[in-house]
């Protein structure tokens, strides 16, 4: 993991492949919902899947609703994740570079997953490179995972998921960025 402490040392500015660093919502009002569930915010290429719940609750981190919201914090959470495609290229290494903040309880599931595929759209497999501990980040907490893209890989699936939060458990999205890393 020499890659990632090397990563998280850098002070430089390398260019995120993913657009929308700093999941920026649109201006636009969120999209109504027509079944059970909040209305979702508009967050500039990246998508939502969850099961409706009544007390689920999607919308900016509240410390970064300023002028423009931005973030995504999730709490009321059953089963939802937070994800996007990139195009990658097989055998490269990646970075993932995340600030998030959380509160998990015992039977709370948080985790990163990663679902390859090759140019055709065959799954390659799915990976789970993280899963968050459970207990409180206390503030803002950086991940820094170093990734790499199985043989055949022309595309992933990046995804956040959560299922079962309870009363208190939430997870705050503040920024998701990926960076080439090397071979």
């Amino acid at each position: 993991h020499g890659i990632a402490a090397a990563w998280a040392a850098r002070t430089d500015a390398a260019r995120s492949l993913l657009s929308n660093v700093a999941l920026r919502h649109s201006k636009r009002a969120p999209k109504p919902r027509n079944f059970l569930g909040p209305d979702l915010p508009k967050v500039g290429g990246w998508h939502f899947d969850f099961r409706p719940m009544q007390q689920l609750s999607v919308g900016p981190v509240p410390e970064l609703s300023g002028k423009r919201a931005h973030g995504v914090r999730l709490t009321g959470v059953d089963v939802f994740s937070v994800f996007r495609d990139v195009p990658v290229t097989e055998g490269q290494g990646y970075v993932l570079d995340a600030s998030l903040a959380y509160h998990i309880s015992p039977d709370n599931r948080t985790q990163v997953s990663l679902s390859w595929k090759d140019a055709e759209g065959r799954s390659l497999g799915t990976q789970l490179p993280l899963r968050l501990p459970t207990g409180d980040s206390e503030g803002l907490r950086r991940i820094v995972l170093p990734l790499h893209a199985p043989e055949g890989a022309a595309k992933m699936r990046l995804r956040f998921v959560v299922s079962r939060q309870y009363p208190g458990d939430f997870l705050d999205l503040h920024r998701v960025a990926l960076f080439e890393g090397g071979n």
